[in-house]
């Protein structure tokens, strides 16, 4: 999931969802997905995943 927000795209992003990923997961940096996908500017998956309430429900917002 880590991997997909950061160098993937918002399609691989939206599947990993769809097939039961964690989007609250951290990494071993203590990173969310969100995070991540913010620090490699991928706005577009930040944007989706903030959208829909991931950060909220998993208490970083």
């Amino acid at each position: 999931m880590h991997w997909a927000s950061g160098w993937g795209g918002l399609g691989a992003v939206r599947a990993l969802i769809r097939y039961g990923a964690d989007p609250g997961m951290r990494d071993h940096k203590g990173r969310t997905p969100e995070q991540v996908a913010l620090e490699h500017d991928r706005t577009e998956v930040a944007d989706w995943l903030r959208k829909r309430g991931v950060a909220q429900a998993v208490g970083v917002a």
